[in-house]
């Protein structure tokens, strides 16, 4: 196998987003791949916000268990090629400072769907896509997502959904 290659998938940690991951992986079997699943999240600039920042507690805020249940799923399922799925939140919103940010954490592409319209829990996050286009990072647009995770969010059969077409 070639080297682990690292893809940035943006996201609004709804369970359905997870599509985008799935059907790239699906689509290339053969390599193995270090994700991660990017939100923009808009800070308040406040002193006390700032000296209090923790990005684990962000996160708790706004996944839900079932979305990290589901990551746990996706990464067992696919261990062979998953190395590692991990979160990132993105708090600026220029062109550079995403730019520095993909450049620190070596993303070779970038994974997106242009047909998945993302659903924020949180009024402070906001949609990474236009500027992971600006960026000169490889850009892969998976089409038709739903045929996954379709209208089973928040059920009980989440993992026999997942886990349905996958190829053992």
């Amino acid at each position: 196998m070639n080297a682990v290659k690292k893809v940035l998938i943006p996201t609004d940690f709804n369970v359905k987003s997870l599509n985008v991951l799935l059907e790239f992986l699906r689509r290339n079997p053969a390599d193995q791949f270090e994700v991660t699943l990017a939100h923009g999240y808009d800070m308040s600039y406040s002193i006390s916000d700032l000296l209090f920042y923790s990005e684990y507690k962000l996160l708790k805020k706004i996944q839900s268990e079932e979305f990290r249940e589901s990551c746990k799923l996706i990464e067992n399922t696919y261990q062979s090629r998953l190395t590692k799925i991990k979160f990132g939140i993105l708090t600026g919103s220029t062109k550079r400072y995403v730019k520095n940010y993909l450049e620190a954490n070596k993303i070779d592409c970038i994974v997106c769907s242009n047909d998945y319209k993302m659903k924020f829990k949180s009024k402070n996050s906001f949609n990474l896509l236009p500027y992971l286009k600006a960026s000169k990072v490889a850009l892969i647009n998976i089409e038709s997502t739903q045929n996954v995770v379709s209208e089973l969010e928040h059920s009980e059969q989440l993992a026999d959904v997942l886990l349905s077409g996958i190829e053992q």
